[in-house]
């Protein structure tokens, strides 16, 4: 499911990109680069769900500072949108937050799941107020507060312990999947932070999260993917690529980003072919770029074949999977790898990576 979704946001994003470059008309470039940034932002939510199900902790994000009213503004417009018209929603932002260890998506996380919970519980007519704002601890730490109020129908307190437990549900009937609040708790216990839930039965929940506020503020708010695309020359010298990939989609797809780049690009749709062009092709080639899952012959197997008889030959590994012990094996092959999706800006960084110096392929 993972590699079929990825490549689902590779196919998003790649196309995105592409049309990107074909028109210099800047309204129609900033509605393509919020479907790129959007794509990227769904790659990120599969990573945390992989994170879950495997109960692994990931990285600690980049710290960054929420205070920048747009961004914030653009997420709770995002939250809105997805809002029943019977229910409104009154929001917050105080001036001058603090730095905090939270990034973009974390913080998309946390207000579409919990605004989200609170829609849910109200029957009718409603209102959720949110509140975003920085507030003093007992210890005297300063924390950035979201504190989410709805008029709903409540919680039973019997039940207040059990709703962030992974896949536990009072909606099942409903298409609940009872990983919403799991993940909130997550991020916030990934940032030491905390999270607390009250509820009356009739009148309505509250849920309030405390992050706390770096030391040193960050005027920066990061942003998804590389500024939007303009057709232009690149400087990287041209090389012949041999892409493979079973999925004909993101093989056009990357095969497009790959011409654009000025390369030569030949595509295989599998290992095997792939592996038949290497023998057979007069002319080497200074670059495999292949998936990793694929049937007949999968990307490791093509990468072991390739090792025999072409120590030298630079392989890129474009993998929908977290790291395993195949994929160690990858690197120990001195294969550089790359998570899908891919946009054009990380794909043309590890060629030229890969191709700095050029060391052309030797046939068997």
């Amino acid at each position: 499911i993972v590699h079929d979704f990825r490549n689902i946001l590779t196919s998003i994003i790649g196309q995105a990109e592409i049309l990107q470059m074909e028109t210099e008309n800047e309204r129609i470039r900033s509605e393509l680069q919020a479907i790129i940034e959007s794509g990227e932002r769904g790659a990120t939510i599969v990573s945390h769900l992989l994170a879950l199900a495997k109960k692994v902790e990931q990285t600690k994000s980049q710290r960054l500072a929420p205070q920048h009213q747009a961004v914030l503004e653009r997420l709770i417009g995002l939250v809105r949108f997805q809002l029943p018209p019977q229910i409104r929603l009154r929001h917050v932002i105080e001036e001058h937050l603090p730095a905090v260890e939270l990034n973009v998506v974390e913080m998309e996380q946390i207000l579409l799941n919990l605004v989200s919970n609170a829609a849910h519980a109200i029957e009718g007519d409603g209102e959720i107020d949110l509140y975003i704002r920085t507030e003093q601890g007992a210890d005297g730490q300063s924390y950035l507060t979201i504190r989410v109020r709805d008029t709903g129908k409540g919680i039973p307190e019997d039940q207040l312990n059990q709703v962030t437990r992974p896949f536990w549900t009072s909606r099942e009937k409903e298409g609940g999947t009872g990983l919403g609040l799991t993940m909130v708790q997550r991020i916030v216990k990934r940032h030491h932070g905390q999270l607390d839930i009250a509820s009356s039965l009739g009148k309505g929940t509250t849920v309030t999260i405390k992050i706390p506020a770096t030391v040193q503020a960050d005027d920066n708010w990061p942003t998804f993917g590389a500024p939007a695309l303009h057709a232009e020359t690149h400087t990287m010298k041209p090389a012949r690529i041999l892409l493979v990939d079973d999925a004909e989609e993101v093989l056009r797809i990357h095969q497009a980003l790959i011409s654009r780049m000025g390369h030569a690009v030949t595509p295989a749709t599998d290992g095997k072919k792939a592996l038949d062009l290497l023998r057979s092709s007069k002319a080497p080639f200074n670059l495999v770029v292949t998936d990793y899952r694929m049937p007949e012959l999968d990307g490791l197997g093509l990468l072991e074949e390739i090792r025999r008889s072409m120590p030298n030959l630079p392989v890129i590994m474009i993998t929908a999977y977290g790291e395993d012990e195949r994929l160690k094996k990858a690197r120990e092959l001195d294969a550089m790898l790359l998570n899908k999706p891919v946009n054009f800006h990380n794909l043309e960084q590890a060629i030229q990576q890969a191709l700095t110096p050029i060391r052309s392929a030797q046939k068997p």
